[in-house]
């Protein structure tokens, strides 16, 4: 990811799931990005949400049921790739 403005960049790893569906994988990624950019201005944060959206949905048919249980999920999936992201310049 590249925040347009600043340069900065980084590579964001992909969480390791089960692939049952990708069919709006894109589309989950693009809204957890917004959600971190949004919530954070930051494009690390951005695209670490994005990943862990797009993970969440690929490991199903369908439209998820998104509740208190998914948030864990999510916070649960993000503590191992915190350490994988890369820091690159362009």
């Amino acid at each position: 990811v590249v925040e347009g403005k600043t340069g900065r960049a980084a590579r964001i790893p992909a969480a390791p799931v089960k692939v049952v569906d990708e069919i709006g994988a894109g589309n989950a990624y693009c809204g957890g990005f917004l959600a971190g950019w949004v919530e954070e201005h930051d494009i690390v944060t951005a695209g670490l949400q994005g990943a862990i959206s797009a993970s969440l949905l690929i490991e199903q048919s369908g439209v998820p049921t998104i509740g208190p249980e998914t948030r864990v999920e999510a916070r649960d999936r993000l503590k191992p790739l915190l350490p994988r992201v890369e820091q690159i310049s362009l």
